[in-house]
C-alpha cells in the first residue's frame, strides 16, 4: 500500500512539472526582448499563435500593463474553442538573465474572440526588457467533449 501511495504522489508531481515553466537561471535571446523603458509606451508583439498589441506604463519598480490578445487565424480557422490558456511576461535583465515571470491573465473561455487583460507588475531589481510567453489548448467541435485538439505555446527561455 505504501508503495502505491509513493508511486501515485510521484506520478502526480512529475504530471505538475510538465505545465510549470522553470526559469531560475535561464536566459532569453535579445530577439526576444522588449525593453522597459520609464514612462508610457504602446507596442505590439506577434507570434505564430497570436498577437498582442498592449499598453505599459513603468514607473521605478512597477509596471501598469493592458492589452488586447487576437488569435491568429491558424487557430480561429481551426478551431472553435480554447481551453486554459495563460499568458505571462517573463522580467529579464541587461545580459539576458530572467529575473522572474508574472501572469497576465488565464482563461478557460469558450470561444477564440479578441482577450484582453490589465494587471501591475512588481519588477525585480535589475529589469530592462520584457518577454512573452503563453500556453494553451485549442479545441475543435462545438464543446469541450468532441473535435480535434491542439496544444500551442512559446516560452523563449533557454
Amino acid at each position: 500500500m505504501k508503495s502505491l501511495l509513493a508511486t501515485a504522489v510521484v506520478l502526480l508531481l512529475a504530471g505538475c512539472q510538465n505545465v510549470t515553466f522553470y526559469t531560475g537561471g535561464g536566459h532569453v535571446a535579445e530577439e526576444e526582448r522588449t525593453a522597459l523603458v520609464e514612462g508610457e509606451h504602446n507596442g505590439s508583439w506577434q507570434a505564430r499563435d497570436l498577437s498582442v498589441k498592449y499598453h505599459y506604463a513603468r514607473k521605478q519598480d512597477q509596471m501598469h500593463i493592458d492589452g488586447t490578445i487576437y488569435f491568429a487565424d491558424l487557430l480561429r480557422d481551426n478551431f472553435t474553442l480554447v481551453h486554459d490558456f495563460h499568458l505571462a511576461v517573463i522580467l529579464i535583465d541587461a545580459q539576458g538573465k530572467v529575473l522572474g515571470t508574472h501572469g497576465l491573465i488565464g482563461s478557460s473561455r469558450d470561444d477564440l474572440t479578441p482577450l484582453s487583460f490589465k494587471t501591475r507588475v512588481p519588477l525585480p531589481p535589475n529589469t530592462v526588457s520584457m518577454a512573452f510567453s503563453y500556453q494553451g489548448t485549442a479545441l475543435g467541435g462545438g464543446d469541450h467533449e468532441g473535435g480535434g485538439s491542439a496544444y500551442f505555446w512559446k516560452y523563449p527561455v533557454r
